[in-house]
């Protein structure tokens, strides 16, 4: 495949007819861009690059692993046939699709599958492979569902835990451009022609997170700006090198520490030679010593060592085999889990002495880091930025009919506040439950003004207290209100969904096919007709738990104002959970989770599929619920430590 893609007249066809899921205007942007300032140097290194990333993704290396990026269900095919008709209906899929070969849903015995065992089982399996062009994500997710639920897995958390796997770890947009950031000192924009990322609920699952032909010429792109304006910025030169490059030891020296700084370990003898040979060969064909590095440089920004995070196992397809991470491999899972980079040089000589894993020391680290302004905002933005609903809140665009004094600036400085909140909470490395109750938030006179607070004045941000508002915690910011909103007013079952699913990791399944609710009377509150709704049978027993935060939620509008009244009439904010606990306002519902263990349990669950990047499995809840249990009420810090020190974290296995 990757023969044709450097011939110029096959790329083209290569790009009309190969991959016919991609858009029509990527083809035609890159098709016109593929023809730019690439030199011939540069596209026989591309074109090694890409045979390195086509194995890595299509299960030809000895890792034996496949990063699929799948179709959407409107893109379905029917060769094979095989059938998605069935939506999201997991039984109805199975039978569809894997009745065939595996047998009855019943028959099986196959506790404990995720839509990652699922698409791990597809790739290696070319008779498989047209399961990927038909089944979207949410059809495998349910698929996985319907069969643990005919199977439910026993766990045995008093046996030797399994650490489960991870998908060979492609960097995904943010990891990458902070990685360039770290090695040339250069902040690069993302590349305009790069895909969109899948992503799931967090944006670094390994799994989901695929590589093309665009993402090659992307990463080219953006390692040919970062590359050239740290060697021609004198300064960023000066503090990557500081020596004479002139000076054969000196080029050796900086080739060398540039590649083992990028691929994250020491290099192999053989790597070492081919950089150098790269090199001779540049300063042979005529370039001088700068734009020989510049060559050199960026070809080390677009091989696999860089843009692959790998874990080197002694049997990748045996999973009863697992192997404790390296010092080198650990410290890059400990840093791309807090900081969402490289281990940087203080981390990567600890693991080099082979003292990180020390537990004084590795308490250490884990402080230091914590205190970098890096894990603030990685965390504020990749961890809890993706636990709320703020990919969600960026799309939603609030009714200027209804709102008519809402605007884009209101809009941006919810956001803010709520990067401020988690920013500040990691900070003080106070406990999770602080997210539901925390008494304070980040304002300034604007968003004060919109949610009726007093006494702020000036553009400029600041902590104030919450005492005596119907405001606490993140529940209450017009991110969650208003992403969990429709645009001209409210959702009971939105915001429900959000605090059952999102905060304590409830599970329900699809709706069944029923009256829409009616239209809204005079006179009338969206609960009173979301009571009519619930009165039908099959409807009541999923509403009955996820209404109730919903109905507390009301007394806040679609955009995060407070409010008692709707359509004239007093909202009725009091809900009663199916445990018992009742409460009638936002402080109250706070209060309510925040005692409860399955928040905790919830929580831990977030933070530990976010450090391994993958998804969880019904072993990996024995882990969780140990440490929800030793941390209740503790620091953020103890949190990390324990799952930083845990068996999935530390260990990996063949597949």
């Amino acid at each position: 495949m990757c023969r044709l893609l450097f011939d110029e007249t096959s790329l083209a066809f290569y790009l009309v007819n190969a991959e016919p899921r991609l858009e029509n205007q990527y083809m035609h942007q890159k098709l016109a861009r593929q023809n730019s300032v690439i030199s011939k140097v540069q596209r026989v290194w591309l074109r090694l690059t890409c045979l390195f990333l086509v194995c890595a993704s299509y299960n030809s290396c000895d890792q034996g692993y496949k990063a699929r990026q799948f179709g959407s269900v409107d893109q379905l095919s029917t060769d094979s046939g095989l059938n998605s008709s069935a939506g999201l209906d997991g039984i109805a899929l199975y039978k569809a699709n894997c009745a065939t070969c595996h047998g009855d849903l019943a028959d099986t015995n196959k506790a404990n599958a995720t839509e990652s065992s699922i698409l791990s089982g597809m790739a290696k399996r070319k008779e498989m492979a047209s399961l990927s062009r038909i089944l979207s994500l949410p059809q495998v997710k349910a698929i996985a569902k319907a069969i643990n639920q005919a199977h439910p897995p026993v766990l045995a958390c008093d046996n030797a835990p399994d650490v489960g796997n991870v998908t060979l770890h492609k960097l995904n947009q943010f990891e990458y451009l902070a990685s360039l950031k770290a090695l040339t000192g250069v902040d690069v924009p993302l590349d305009p022609f790069f895909p969109t990322e899948e992503t799931t609920e967090f944006g670094n699952n390994a799994q989901i997170l695929s590589t093309n032909i665009f993402h090659i010429e992307a990463y080219l792109a953006m390692s040919e700006v970062a590359v050239n304006t740290m060697i021609d910025r004198p300064d960023l030169r000066a503090n990557a090198f500081n020596c004479d490059l002139n000076i054969t030891d000196c080029w050796q020296r900086a080739v060398r520490d540039f590649a083992e700084k990028a691929f994250r370990r020491p290099l192999a003898a053989d790597e070492i030679t081919r950089l150098y040979t790269f090199y001779s060969s540049q300063r042979s064909g005529g370039a001088d010593t700068l734009s020989s590095l510049k060559i050199v440089l960026s070809a080390v920004l677009t091989t696999p060592q860089f843009l692959f995070r790998h874990v080197k196992l002694p049997e990748p397809s045996n999973p009863k085999r697992k192997k404790e991470l390296d010092a080198f491999e650990y410290a890059s899972r400990l840093s791309f889990f807090l900081w969402g980079e490289g281990p940087d040089q203080e981390l990567y000589n600890l693991a080099k002495q082979g003292t990180l894993k020390k537990p004084d020391i590795l308490r250490q680290q884990l402080a230091r880091l914590l205190g970098n302004r890096k894990a603030l905002v990685h965390l504020s933005r990749n961890f809890f930025g993706y636990w709320m609903p703020t990919e969600k809140f960026l799309k939603q665009t609030p009714s200027r009919e209804t709102f008519p004094d809402f605007n884009p600036e209101i809009k941006a400085d919810m956001l803010t506040e709520t990067r401020l909140y988690f920013e500040d909470l990691v900070a003080r490395r106070a406990p999770m439950t602080e997210i539901l109750n925390g008494n304070h938030t980040f304002v300034n006179e604007r968003l004060a003004k919109h949610y009726g607070l007093s006494g702020v004045v000036g553009p400029e941000f600041r902590r104030v207290s919450l005492a005596g508002t119907p405001r606490q915690g993140a529940l209450t910011q017009g991110t969650v209100l208003l992403a969990t909103s429709r645009s001209s007013n409210t959702s009971i079952v939105a915001r429900g969904i959000f605090v059952v699913s999102k905060l304590v990791c409830a599970e329900f399944g699809e709706p069944p096919d029923t009256e829409a609710l009616p239209a809204p009377g005079p006179n009338q509150t969206a609960r009173m007709r979301l009571e009519q709704h619930r009165a039908n049978p099959q409807c009541a027993s999923c509403h009955a738990t996820i209404d109730p935060p919903g109905f507390t939620l009301e007394n806040f509008d679609a955009i995060g104002r407070y409010r008692t009244h709707e359509n004239g009439v007093l909202i009725d904010s009091k809900g009663e959970l199916i445990t018992g606990e009742t409460f009638s306002n936002a402080r109250e519902l706070a209060s309510v989770l925040s005692q409860g263990t399955e928040f905790d349990r919830c929580s831990v669950d977030k933070l530990l599929r976010f450090s391994l990047g993958r998804e969880l499995k019904d072993f990996d809840q024995c882990t969780v619920k140990r440490i929800a249990r030793s941390t209740r009420g503790k620091p953020l810090e103890e949190v990390l430590y324990e799952i930083v020190t845990s068996d999935p974290f530390r260990f990996e296995r063949g597949e």
